[in-house]
């Protein structure tokens, strides 16, 4: 068979056609071939051939009635329905076993009466279980069964149904709940149903719609409870409900009268696949089941997320109780274990270190790592395309110690992008980002162990220096503004300051909401769950450390500071200071447009306010004479 067919919406969009033989579903065909002719004729705006092979199930010199159905209008084709009659083919049984099979199954078996019809009743049971309940004013009632899709989760396509009137009104769809139900659902499940408007009948772009538990009585369908409300719309869309059942609800689905049912207001046509498991969950607190709209229950989770990067928890947990699987805060104090020593041992860290050209700066900061690190570490250089000079200087480091490997880049593809290669290669449960510009103090890496492994939720790890904005010490900002970085230290005055920090830290490992990135010690369960470095928006970084810590503290990790650790910092060997500045404000304002709702001033607000900070700066006033 052969013919064509058109499409007003989308007129370079073939359609799919269903195929009914004597009322059963035999195929779903998608034309192909585009017919310009047809188009310049005027008959239509998209035309499109297409071919259909008789299948030899069909064969037997009996009449057979074939129609041809538009998926989307819900209407047959010009010259629809029409009558064959072929002659028998030889391998008639063969093919009959061939054919039938995938259609002959528990879906089309609800189907008794053909994949379409007409209800001229206010209330129709098109399909045994399937019952449509209607305003009297929507006039005839139209079905269908629409080509089957394989949904998450199942092996087995599953069948939709289009169902049509000739009003605007509103209407119901009752879909009965099989006997003897899933256990889960007694403990509760979450269910996706999939609606969509029809996209031929109705001129309208979306329309709410509720999704209810009711009971079937003599008089008709009675209300028991919603499950859920929202939008329907043209495109397909998801509403999930949480569907759990009392012991009461579970003998009227014994007894084949409970029903799950959908209403859309005022609509003429409406797309439905039956719902579809996706997850089972333990029932929620005692007293809060969740919103009536479902989609406010993500929205409530994103709000927490984001009260949590605000530090806002604690107000915000007083408006509504905890979602399932949030787990309530607790106001009293987490116990904090002894800090670990070096005779107990410490995890093996693996330290990156991104590259890209300068000289002795970078020798000083690779021989700093060698002489003062006290844990089991590996350094992995990142050679992101250096000159010569740079590359015979790396080299050497690298044959002089087995320690250090290094992966050499013939090209510069940027700071974000050598950092996330570099973490694809490593294995360890704790990587450092490490600057090339920094000179570290004695058993820094162990300090900075000892502050991730105080508490089991802590994912990041900063340490104190010179120049690491509200992580600097002894003071944060210049007279005029700007960032300081203590310019009276030297490399050399590491020592001096570290002992001076020993004296007065409190190893209190304050939380921040952000970290610098010069020298950050990172879980690798940050990594999984938040992501890599956005290479994309922070190509060459200024921007991507804030990143991540906003999408880590997001996911319920906490970052903190090693309060007794100090990390010397050089600052702009790879790039001047002019260039830093616009890279600086690109960065920021990348920043903002990713993560609405974070207020970067609330939180710059929070780490200049930290007292455990503020109060080790002061103690430390007088290090520029100390170290005079």
């Amino acid at each position: 068979m052969c013919g064509w067919a058109w499409n007003e919406t989308q007129p370079t969009r073939p359609t799919r056609l269903l195929i009914q033989v004597d009322g059963a579903h035999a195929g779903v065909v998608v034309p192909q071939d585009f017919r310009a002719d047809l188009v310049a004729a005027g008959i239509g705006h998209g035309c499109f051939a297409f071919s259909w092979r008789v299948p030899d199930l069909y064969r037997d010199g009996q009449p057979h009635e074939v129609r041809i159905i538009h998926s989307e209008f819900n209407q047959e084709l010009p010259h629809s329905p029409r009558m064959i009659m072929l002659a028998a083919s030889t391998s008639l049984a063969a093919a009959r076993t061939d054919f039938v099979k995938p259609f002959v199954n528990n879906e089309l078996t609800l189907w008794p009466n053909g994949v379409q019809g007409e209800a001229d009743t206010a209330v129709a049971e098109i399909a045994p279980g399937l019952v449509v309940a209607a305003d009297p004013n929507c006039g005839n009632a139209r079905y269908m069964l629409i080509e089957p899709r394989l949904q998450a989760g199942r092996t087995q396509a599953i069948f939709g149904t289009r169902i049509s009137f000739d009003e605007l009104a509103p209407w119901w769809l009752h879909h009965r709940l099989a006997p003897q139900p899933h256990p889960q659902l007694v403990r509760g499940v979450m269910i996706s149903v999939e609606l969509a408007l029809g996209e031929a009948e109705d001129p309208i772009a979306q329309r709410p719609c509720e999704i209810w538990l009711s009971r079937q009585t003599k008089a008709g369908f009675e209300k028991v409870r919603r499950l859920s409300r929202g939008r329907v719309f043209r495109r397909a869309t998801l509403l999930t409900y949480m569907l759990q059942l009392s012991p009461g609800e579970q003998k009227l689905a014994n007894a084949k009268l409970l029903y799950v049912s959908v209403t859309v207001e005022k609509c003429r046509s409406l797309r439905a696949y039956p719902g579809q498991v996706v997850r089972s969950d333990p029932p929620p607190p005692e007293g809060f089941r969740g919103f009536e709209d479902r989609r406010m229950d993500g929205a409530f989770a994103e709000c927490l997320r984001l009260a949590r990067v605000n530090n806002k928890v604690a107000l915000f947990a007083t408006l509504l109780p905890p979602l399932p699987g949030e787990a309530p805060a607790d106001p009293r104090p987490e116990a904090r274990p002894p800090a670990l020593s070096s005779s107990t041992g410490y995890p093996f860290v693996q330290v990156i270190i991104p590259v890209y050209n300068g000289d002795a700066p970078i020798l000083e900061c690779l021989r700093s790592v060698q002489a003062e690190t006290t844990t089991p570490f590996q350094v992995l250089i990142v050679n992101d395309g250096s000159r010569q000079h740079t590359n015979s200087m790396l080299q050497d480091m690298v044959a002089s110690d087995p320690r250090f490997v290094m992966l050499d880049r013939q090209v510069n593809k940027g700071y974000t992008k050598s950092i996330n290669e570099a973490i694809k290669l490593t294995s360890a449960e704790w990587v450092v980002i490490l600057n090339s510009d920094t000179v570290l103090s004695k058993g820094w890496l162990a300090k900075m162990l000892d502050a991730a492994l105080s508490a089991t939720d802590i994912g990041m790890v900063g340490a104190l220096s010179n120049a690491a904005s509200y992580q600097s010490v002894p003071r944060i900002k210049n007279a005029n503004g700007s960032w300081s970085k203590n310019d009276f230290m030297r490399p050399g005055d590491v020592p001096l300051v570290q002992a001076e920090i020993d004296k007065v830290t409190e190893r209190a490992y304050p939380e921040m909401p952000l970290l610098n990135g010069f020298c950050t010690l990172i879980k690798r369960d940050v990594f999984d769950q938040a992501g890599l470095y956005d290479e994309d928006a922070f190509p060459i970084g200024y921007g991507e450390e804030n990143d991540l810590c906003i999408r880590a503290r997001k996911a319920g990790f906490k970052l903190v500071v090693a309060d007794d650790c100090f990390v010397f910092h050089r600052k702009s060997v790879s790039f001047g200071t002019k260039r830093r500045k616009p890279l600086t404000r690109a960065g920021s304002l990348e920043l903002m447009n990713k993560h609405p709702g974070v207020s970067l001033s609330s939180l710059e607000q929070m780490m200049q306010d930290n007292p455990v900070l503020a109060r080790l700066r002061r103690a430390l006033a007088n290090l520029e004479k100390q170290i005079g």
